[in-house]
């Protein structure tokens, strides 16, 4: 386990679309599935398909005003002159801290989502509020050392050149306390009398919704 604080690093964040939408994949990052097509939009409109290797008719798959708005998808003919494959990218200059995380590589999605889970829950308490403008994502970056890949989750500032909360929250008697007060919350939760396995008051928030089969006050 082990912070580093990176005060002008350039984030760039890639959508490759919806998972459950991809008709073929390759990998990225030694093991991460993303879609090889990405998001298909029409070229003329700009109106994307809603899941990809579905056939949809025209008016689906088109604005009105559409000058290709007779022509479905997949299109039987011309398909590249009407319809464009694209990734959609996000990039920010600011400031982060990379938090390696002691996990193994067995269940490890799972455990990392719980170490999310739990950080996020120490800013609340540690702000006494949520700052909506720090983010926590995953990342993957391979060692060299060990030939395998290290774990990591990246908080950082969604404002441009950071607003100075990490460069605080790094050091150690400040990051030892927001996992303390995380582990406290976590471990006193009334919802462990009541038979749940988290609740809003500890690990569950609106964010990580779709993966709660992952998340266990318990663990």
């Amino acid at each position: 386990f082990g912070i580093e604080f990176c005060k002008d690093v350039d984030l760039t964040e890639v959508n490759y679309g919806l998972q459950e939408h991809y008709s073929t994949t390759q990998k990225v990052n030694g093991s991460a599935h993303i879609s090889d097509r990405g998001f298909i939009v029409c070229k003329d409109c700009g109106h994307a398909v809603p899941v990809v290797g579905s056939g949809y008719d025209a008016e689906n798959v088109h604005y009105k005003f559409c000058k290709h708005k007779d022509v479905a998808y997949p299109a039987r003919r011309h398909e590249d002159d009407v319809f464009q494959t694209m990734y959609l990218y996000r990039h920010i200059k600011t400031e982060a801290i990379k938090i390696l995380l002691p996990v193994m590589l067995f269940d490890a999605e799972a455990t990392i989502q719980l170490f999310k889970a739990g950080i996020e829950l120490g800013m609340r308490h540690y702000y006494k509020s949520s700052p909506e403008h720090i983010r926590l994502e995953t990342y993957r970056e391979y060692n060299d050392g060990n030939q395998s890949f290290d774990n990591y989750l990246v908080m950082y500032d969604t404002i441009p050149g950071g607003t100075g909360y990490l460069s605080k929250l790094v050091k150690t008697e400040a990051f030892t306390e927001l996992l303390t007060v995380a582990y406290k919350a976590i471990s006193e939760c009334k919802c462990k009398f009541e038979g749940k396995d988290g609740c809003y008051h500890c690990i569950l928030n609106y964010g990580n919704q779709f993966i709660r089969e992952d998340l266990s006050r318990a663990r």
